[in-house]
């Protein structure tokens, strides 16, 4: 462990930043759901810009009772083991359904930070496609760390031009 990263030097250089951040009463905050996009902590209302919601889909009636619906079922929030050794039945029945819907390989995650730092890398390099690196395209309110470049090394040369769904 630490044998190609330096994770205290890293803690002990970052410290002030978190401390000033802290201080100003930008993290660390407990905070309830307002009324449309706004979050409220204390008399303070705000819109929270870092969510991974960017549809906002985690407070859309339809997906509360869906997700009620499928704890219930499941009788769980979730499996506390990794998926790649186990996964509860109704999310591969949910991944087969999209997969029919979609006509494509269905790959649910329920976070941005699971999907792009475990799915989307191993996707991009051509991983599920026997090597074949596809080309990977998102729209412009997809969460920032799909939009940054290059993913993992995809397919280059896709000018703006061409990042239309016709010219793709």
């Amino acid at each position: 462990m630490n044998q190609y990263q330096n994770l205290s030097k890293m803690m002990r250089l970052s410290d002030e930043g978190w401390r000033a951040a802290e201080t100003r009463r930008l993290i660390d905050l407990s905070v309830t759901h307002g009324e449309g996009p706004y979050m409220l902590h204390g008399d303070k209302q705000f819109i929270n810009m870092c969510s991974c919601s960017y549809l906002g889909w985690d407070r859309h009636p339809s997906i509360l009772e869906g997700a009620i619906k499928g704890v219930r079922t499941a009788g769980t929030l979730h499996l506390t083991t990794a998926r790649c050794r186990l996964a509860l039945d109704l999310l591969s029945r949910f991944e087969a359904r999209l997969t029919d819907h979609f006509g494509v390989t269905a790959i649910a995650y329920n976070a941005c930070a699971t999907a792009s730092n475990a799915c989307l890398p191993i996707l991009a390099c051509g991983g599920f496609s026997a090597g074949r690196k596809p080309v990977m395209v998102f729209d412009k309110f997809a969460s920032f760390e799909f939009r940054v470049g290059d993913v993992s090394g995809s397919r280059a040369g896709v000018s703006p031009a061409q990042r239309t769904l016709e010219a793709l």
